[in-house]
């Protein structure tokens, strides 16, 4: 969606609003509706076939968005891709935390979401490239005549149907409990998700309000850069997702590898908030990219911003799910993750994109504008979340050692178990 909000607007003639919602409201309404129900599968049953069951509903989804041709249509579909996406993530980093030991996780989720920034280049690069040499129309069998949005949109749904293929060759991992300092810290996962999230609300809020924020900031600023390069005249719609999808790539690994060095090194390190300060880095790195992106008024400068946002938001999607697994005991960590994303979804992906196009429909009243309404909707996001990040700190190292034991004994622990 984030490469064709130009094509998509112009043939179906929408509104920013409305585009928005195709991005945001139209996914998240029940990606968030399944979301709690599939961590709660995932923390009680086979999660290689919850994971497979959402592969296969969102990449027949993104099919029906390829053949939609109006607005209401093409909303329903990307429901139907949230409802299958909404397994993917409590799914897949429950079976990742069982594959590895405590002190390699970050490691671990940083490579998940390396593969997920690797298909966000693909998808925008690749995307661009072929949009362009689709030209105006295509037609095929059985479905006949398509724009080259739709064409697009058909042609995505086919590499979730080969792994959705791949899926029945992997085994479900047992399910291992975290590694303990103490007797009393093993016996943690037996409360529920309302009791841990109760409980111990002086960490999982300020945790889940900085990481909500984070994403807020995230989602609005990546849902309209493509658009903004393209109404600023800096280059055609393809072009500017092709240097989008790039630098994700690029940035991507780059970002992948910081997240799993520093932040596993930060996570046995004794300083205070250990991983979560990696938060902080990408709260600090948001607003040079922001102002360069928005205050700019030449395509180099704001290219440069664009790979400092990338960046910022790399950092910050490859480390939040990890922080969430080292609060949250064993059994709840499926539900837990999943309530961060419900969250990230609906003020995220909804309210993010939506709340810039408000602004550039109904306050400035013009679309060429959308770099202020980018600004004036993040900058209050970032000095929030960076006070969240804060003021969590304290608590949320605490929190690690009832898990998994203080940071050294933490890794020699699993050094010996894995000896």
């Amino acid at each position: 969606m984030i490469l064709l909000i130009q094509p998509v607007s112009h043939a179906l003639l929408l509104s920013d609003t409305k585009v928005s919602l195709l991005q945001g409201a139209a996914f998240s309404i029940f990606f968030t509706t399944f979301g709690f129900p599939f961590g709660w599968l995932v923390d009680r049953r086979g999660r290689r076939n919850v994971l497979l069951a959402g592969v296969l509903v969102w990449s027949i989804m993104v099919l029906f968005c390829g053949l939609s041709r109006t607005f209401t249509e093409l909303f329903l579909a990307r429901v139907g891709v949230g409802v299958g996406e909404a397994a993917l993530i409590p799914a897949a980093l429950s079976l990742i935390s069982d594959c590895v030991q405590p002190h390699q996780r970050g490691r671990a989720v940083s490579t998940f979401y390396a593969g997920a920034l690797i298909g966000t280049g693909i998808a925008t690069t690749g995307g661009g490239i072929i949009l362009r040499s689709l030209g105006g129309t295509v037609t095929w069998p059985l479905v006949g005549m398509l724009s080259s949005w739709q064409a697009l949109f058909c042609l995505a749904a086919v590499p979730g149907l080969l792994v959705a293929a791949l899926l029945l060759t992997v085994r479900e991992p047992p399910r291992h409990g975290t590694a303990t300092a103490s007797a009393a810290a093993a016996m943690v996962p037996h409360i529920g998700i309302v009791s841990f999230l109760r409980t111990k609300w002086r960490t999982t809020l300020p945790v889940y309000l900085t990481l909500v924020l984070n994403q807020f900031i995230a989602y609005a600023v990546t849902g309209w850069i493509i658009p903004l390069f393209a109404r600023r005249n800096y280059m055609s719609t393809a072009d500017a997702g092709a240097i989008y999808g790039l630098a994700v790539v690029g940035i991507g690994f780059i970002a992948a590898a910081y997240v799993g060095h520093v932040g596993d090194r930060l996570a046995q390190s004794q300083r205070v908030g250990g991983r979560m300060r990696l938060i902080i880095h990408s709260y600090v790195l948001f607003v040079p990219a922001i102002l360069l992106l928005t205050l700019s008024h030449t395509a180099t400068v704001a290219v440069a911003g664009l790979l400092l946002e990338v960046f910022s938001v790399c950092i910050s999607a490859a480390a939040m799910y990890t922080l969430i697994q080292d609060i949250a005991p064993n059994r709840l960590r499926g539900q837990a993750v999943a309530i961060l994303a419900i969250f990230v979804t609906l003020i995220g992906a909804t309210l993010g994109p939506t709340v810039v196009a408000l602004v550039t429909d109904y306050v400035l009243r013009d679309p060429a504008k959308v770099g202020i309404s980018i600004l004036v909707t993040t900058i209050p996001g970032v000095i929030a979340g960076l006070a969240a990040a804060l003021m969590g700190l304290t608590n949320y190292s605490a929190a690690c050692e009832e898990i998994s034991g203080p940071p050294k004994i933490a890794a020699t622990s699993a050094l010996s178990a894995a000896g």
